[in-house]
């Protein structure tokens, strides 16, 4: 008897699948038989209700009591095939019919995923960097300006020759700065051009003074210490021979605090976008001249925020005051009403260059502005370094206006200031809500400073005023009684180391209390004294030698 030929391959098909395939006549075979069979009938009306993967042809022939198993389920599920069906259509029923397809091939009901696919923690410094870094905020930022401002800074500075500007060319070339930028790949080289002064070679051993090494250890510790670059590269390594360099030059200033972030923005810039790599590679020397360049640069142009008494700092408060209230008048009286001067949230702003308040893509190109301001004039480069920032910090309150007005304290409006700062998407939107231009900052700038005037004096203000006092009235009492004694000369005895004021006879009536009174006298050292023991709290009648005119 030949063998029956092996039946063909069938394709499994899942339960919710739609198989577009011509049918054959295989096919209609197949359907046929399965129609003739009860079991494989059985079979496929509890797949269907199931959503299980159809079993291939050649599995084993089931028993008996496999058989009537089946026949009792298919039985049940006969009437209930429609509602599964129904319920498989929603989520709920998607769910249920993976767990349970998962449940008949074997595998857990909830897989762990794939170690591969588990995204990488975050550093603990990665926030940080991502707000101070420019590279690390660019990628971040979803402004369209931002995302195409490396391309159109290339495309304008390769129709520019070189980074200083041509003899007549000053404005042309500012404006270039300031509506473009710096390339990111070419900002170190730019910056360097522009740092006017010789190179320095780095102090990167220790120093013979102890106190300075101990405050640059503390602050090196501090600064984004949470990135890879300063906690595993050479970051912290550079970043404090930068601060002792900067101290052995410029002995008279020293190391001040906040020229840590400086020099650690400017080696991030030298970076580029390796600044956030897991593993950092080492930072080439010549990159890390030019970023101390640079540094030097930006503390020499604000050195006046650094020396004693910090004069160029006032004078920066005092002209952004002022130009506050000539172009925003609304918001610089709202100020004053919440007690908010300028000299408590300026320089907050202005001695930081901006950092840690606007995004690191931002002050970069503040800096390009600076920077290439003090390239155009070298003999005025504080005074244009002072209006780049004042008109950044008139942009920064303009553009929190409307938060402003709505605040009723000090603290509000200062957290209102820090929200509108580090909520700035580009360097464009900043510049365009500024209420003035850079050049009427300049002009204000060198406007003569006037006279001080003596503030008109006033009455303290109380919260509720005191009632007129009520008119004086004539002495009654012991007073009056204490008057009279001393006009009329009473006081003073025979045994007083003084002469009487009155040669006036003392009267009879009165031996006894002129007894009273010189056995009194001699016991106080002086009339002031005399009149204080009078006045002290001891009974009215009884010892008190005045208890008889009371």
């Amino acid at each position: 008897m030949e063998a029956a030929p092996p039946p063909p391959k069938r394709r499994s098909v899942g339960g919710d699948a739609t198989n577009t395939a011509p049918e054959t006549a295989a096919s209609r075979k197949r359907k046929s038989t399965d129609a003739a069979d009860p079991m494989m009938r059985a079979a496929t009306a509890r797949r269907r209700s199931l959503g299980g993967k159809r079993k291939s042809r050649g599995s084993p022939t089931t028993t008996d009591a496999t058989g009537a198993a089946s026949r009792k389920r298919t039985s049940v599920g006969d009437g209930m095939t429609s509602r599964k069906r129904r319920s498989l259509t929603s989520d709920e029923g998607v769910a249920s019919r993976v767990k349970r397809r998962r449940s008949l091939e074997g595998a857990p009901l909830f897989s762990p995923p794939d170690k591969e696919a588990t995204p990488k923690k975050a550093s603990p410094g990665a926030a940080e960097l991502s707000f101070f870094s420019p590279a690390a905020s660019a990628k971040r930022s979803r402004a369209w300006s931002v995302r195409c401002s490396a391309r159109r800074a290339a495309d304008a500075w390769s129709e520019h020759d070189g980074w200083l500007p041509s003899k007549g060319e000053e404005e042309t070339f500012m404006t270039l700065v300031e509506s473009r930028g710096c390339p990111p790949a070419k900002r170190l080289e730019a910056w360097a051009a522009w740092a006017s002064g010789p190179s320095t070679e780095l102090l990167l051993e220790l120093s013979s003074d102890a106190a300075l090494e101990t405050q640059i250890s503390k602050d090196v510790k501090r600064t984004l210490r949470g990135t890879p670059y300063f906690r595993d590269g050479d970051g912290a390594t550079y970043l404090a021979a930068f601060l002792r360099t900067r101290a052995a030059e410029d002995t008279s200033v020293g190391y001040v605090q906040g020229m840590n972030y400086v020099a650690a923005f400017c080696l991030l810039v030298a970076r580029g976008d390796a600044d956030a790599d897991a593993n950092p590679a080492p930072t080439a020397r010549d990159d890390a001249a030019r970023a101390y360049d640079a540094f030097r640069a930006l503390t020499g142009l604000c050195r006046g925020y650094y020396v004693d008494g910090f004069p160029a700092l006032h004078r920066d408060v005092r002209v952004f005051s002022d130009l506050l209230s000539e172009h925003l008048p609304e918001i610089a009286a709202h100020l004053e009403k919440v007690r908010a001067e300028a000299m408590t949230y300026a320089p907050r702003f202005l001695m930081a260059l901006f950092l840690h308040m606007l995004p690191g893509h931002v002050v970069a190109r503040l800096l390009d502005c600076v920077l290439a301001a003090s390239a155009v004039d070298p003999a005025g480069g504080s005074d244009a370094t002072s209006a780049v920032l004042v008109h950044a910090l008139l942009a920064v309150v303009a553009a929190a206006k409307d938060e402003l007005v709505a605040t009723d304290d000090f603290c509000a409006a200062q957290a209102a200031l820090v929200r509108a700062a580090r909520n700035t998407p580009s360097f464009e939107k900043l510049r365009r809500r500024a209420p003035c231009s850079v050049e009427a900052c300049r002009a204000a700038l060198t406007r003569p400073v006037p006279p001080p005037q003596a503030p008109p004096s006033r009455s303290p203000q109380r919260l509720f005023p005191l009632p007129p006092p009520p008119p004086a009235a004539p002495p009654t009492g012991i007073l009056q009684n204490l008057r009279s004694w001393f006009e009329n000369d009473e006081y003073a005895t025979d045994t007083m180391r003084r002469p009487r004021l009155s040669p006036r006879p003392r009267r009879s009536a009165r031996r006894s209390a002129g007894v009273e009174l010189s056995t009194f006298a001699q016991r106080a050292a002086s009339p002031v004294r005399f009149a204080l023991e009078a006045l002290s709290p001891a009974p009215v009648r009884g010892d008190n030698p005045l208890s008889r005119w009371v």
